[in-house]
């Protein structure tokens, strides 16, 4: 309970992220391997994360943040699909949206009708953090997420990460907890030409200091890892993804134009997730 209270790190490397199972209670974080008949691998139930009604340590808002590099992109599929899973297995209260220019496109719309609880909130980038300036779209969104968090807590979803650091691709955190107090202020020393030195590296080195603010998830959310050999599980093959919280697609590593018609039947960890999310069973659809 305590580690929930502070802030939760996951050990992350990026853009997408699906939500497999249910994780988030008011008195720890766990994995539930039973699956709902409306969602389900088999027969058995899954209970969504956030029951209405429960007052929860943590607030069951999901945060997104959607900043566009020319006002004209659109969301593609596996945006969309990120989406609904946290929609459907985290069953949050509401989902904010954080947009400086909204998506376009089919799946934007389709989000649009499908998930009632969205809420659009404009926002401006961030352009300075203690005087310097914010020149890359990922230090961005870094600051905005930290404003987010510290100002309403929840369930943030997104971001980089380096081999052997600490992502801060997902933070679940109350809000204005001590430990993300602490670690914006590392950013006094930020400079531009770094790439994700304080998104990573720094939690990574006060998850050591501060171990009793801050629990480090490792395994769970970020299987199959970037690798090479990880990828090849995740896109050519079929592993055993019962024991992940969420799974990182590692979309910009593997870009490809997928939709609801070539997931149908394809025989990969992806494919079986993809459906799971999209079409509430994994099996291959003839």
């Amino acid at each position: 309970m305590k580690k929930l209270i502070r802030i939760f790190l996951v050990l992350g490397f990026g853009l997408i992220y699906l939500f497999i199972y249910s994780w988030i209670t008011n008195t720890n974080i766990r994995i539930l391997i039973r699956h709902a008949s409306k969602f389900s691998i088999g027969t058995e139930e899954v209970k969504p994360a956030c029951k209405k009604g429960v007052e929860y340590k943590v607030p069951c808002i999901v945060h997104y943040i959607w900043f566009s590099r020319n006002g004209k992109e659109k969301m593609q599929f596996h945006h969309a699909l990120s989406i609904i899973s946290a929609y459907k297995f985290i069953n949050p209260d509401k989902i904010h949206y954080h947009y400086d220019v909204l998506p376009l496109g089919k799946w934007w719309d389709y989000i649009l009708k499908n998930i009632p609880n969205i809420v659009l909130i404009k926002t401006d980038r961030p352009k300075q953090v203690f005087g310097v300036p914010l020149r890359q779209i990922a230090h961005q969104s870094d600051i905005k997420r930290f404003e987010i968090m510290r100002k309403t807590g929840g369930i943030y979803l997104d971001n980089d990460r380096l081999p052997g650091a600490v992502g801060n691709g997902i933070i679940v955190s109350v809000k204005n907890a001590t430990i993300l107090n602490i670690w914006w202020d590392t950013y006094r020393n930020f400079t531009s030409n770094e790439w994700a030195y304080h998104a990573c590296v720094i939690p990574a080195k006060l998850a050591k200091m501060y171990p009793d603010l801050i629990h480090v998830e490792i395994g769970t959310m970020n299987y199959p890892p970037w690798t090479s050999d990880g990828l090849r599980l995740l896109y050519d093959s079929v592993c055993d993804w019962s024991k992940n919280y969420c799974v990182h697609m590692w979309y910009r590593l593997r870009p490809y134009n997928y939709n609801p018609e070539n997931i149908k039947t394809m025989n990969t960890t992806f494919g079986q997730m993809a459906r799971y999310v999209f079409y509430g069973s994994k099996d291959i659809k003839n």
